[in-house]
């Protein structure tokens, strides 16, 4: 449901407006006031303000005030009597100008097609758009949004269990929130977000200090910068969702003490970007060290990690294959007993010796030894 603003200045036809809006498809805000217009756009979300039966110069005006206190998206609509001279509108800031005398249902008609229109635009640069996916704006988009409305806000990032939050006071950034992080290590995770959704919502800040003490500018600059920076260390990575895992064939030698803390965390599969979120060290450090890593063949990609273990095993399982064989055909020591001194005879009164058979060594190719192994476990059944 939409919340329609209805400013009129003629405090006589409010009971006609509320007559108007009294089917309850919008949540209708009412006011005879200025003043009271620029109130309720810093406390509430407003989608449209409608103007009822205004001048050409209080369209001007309120048009003017909206633009200075940072409410310039809110579309304007303007609702005139039958006889009104539209000619002095054409060149004013309206999203519609409507005739009083249009039946209900055209006159919600056209309202519905200009909030249709601003859904469907959804000018975030604006900051109309108030909630969206991550993957269509990311971070430094959404900062500047807020920036544009010039209000005390909320902007809350979450993907699955995971939550960020981003404090603005009058538009500008004055801290951040990620797990146990404040400031800019929180901001420097949650502009890696590239999925998850996003919302805003209108705070006042009465307590809330600038625990950053940085511009938004400034904070933009270091986001891009830090963003480039991690881009520039993770070329030959894998990307930063592609699952990775530790390889237990490798040696464990000369490890620092984060890369210890990195090959921890990789013992089950897991990705660079749970790392990253994770670990509270630096992340161009975390990233230096993880490259190495990788270098080093400690860790890597959990389809190349899983191939390698099935190598390894079934190295193993054939090396078991040939020690079992060669059991079987290994020469038994011959038993010597010890024979009486009476038993003995001399050397040269012996027979003589029987020429000896020379056996080859046996040697079997691989396939030879895979059958031999099938029919000794057939043997075994």
């Amino acid at each position: 449901m939409h919340d329609v603003l209805v400013y009129v200045s003629d405090p006589d036809a409010s009971g006609e407006v509320e007559a108007l809006f009294s089917e309850g498809w919008y949540r209708l805000q009412l006011v005879d006031q200025l003043s009271g217009v620029m109130e309720i756009c810093q406390q509430e979300l407003i989608d449209l303000i409608v103007v009822w039966n205004p001048t050409p110069d209080e369209v001007r005006e309120l048009h003017g005030q909206l633009y200075e206190q940072g409410f310039g998206y809110i579309p304007l609509v303007a609702v005139v009597p039958d006889d009104a001279d539209w000619g002095l509108f054409a060149d004013l800031p309206l999203a519609e100008l409507i005739q009083m005398s249009l039946p209900r249902a055209e006159f919600f008609h056209l309202l519905y097609q200009v909030l249709l229109d601003v859904d469907v635009q959804a000018s975030t640069v604006e900051g109309t758009n108030w909630q969206g996916s991550l993957e269509e704006y990311n971070l430094i988009d959404l900062i500047q949004m807020v920036e544009h409305s010039h209000r005390d806000a909320e902007l809350v990032l979450s993907w699955g269990e995971r939550v960020g939050k981003v404090f603005f006071h009058e538009g500008k950034i004055i801290n951040a929130q990620f797990e146990l992080l404040q400031g800019m290590p929180a901001l420097y995770r949650l502009a890696l977000w590239s999925r998850g959704q996003f919302m805003t919502r209108l705070s006042t800040w009465q307590s809330l200090n600038d625990e950053i003490g940085l511009s938004n500018q400034e904070i933009l600059m270091s986001l891009v910068e830090k963003l480039l920076k991690i881009g520039q260390i993770s070329r030959g990575l894998p990307d930063l969702m592609e699952p990775i895992l530790r390889n237990p064939y490798a040696e464990l030698t000369e490890l620092t003490p984060l890369q210890h803390k990195i090959v921890n965390y990789c013992e089950a599969v897991t990705t660079i970007f749970d790392l990253l979120m994770t670990l509270s060290d630096d992340l161009e450090e975390v990233m230096l060290e993880m490259k190495g890593l990788f270098r080093m063949g400690v860790l890597g990609r959990k389809e190349d990690v899983e191939r390698r273990i099935q190598e390894e095993k079934q190295k193993s399982g054939l090396g078991k294959l040939v020690s079992s064989i060669s059991s079987v055909f290994r020469k038994k020591p011959a038993s010597q007993s010890l024979l009486p001194e009476d038993d003995f005879v001399p050397e040269d009164q012996l027979p003589p010796a029987q020429p000896r058979v020379k056996i080859p060594p046996l040697q079997l190719d691989e396939n030879t030894l895979q059958r031999i192994h099938h029919r000794i476990e057939a043997l075994g059944r």
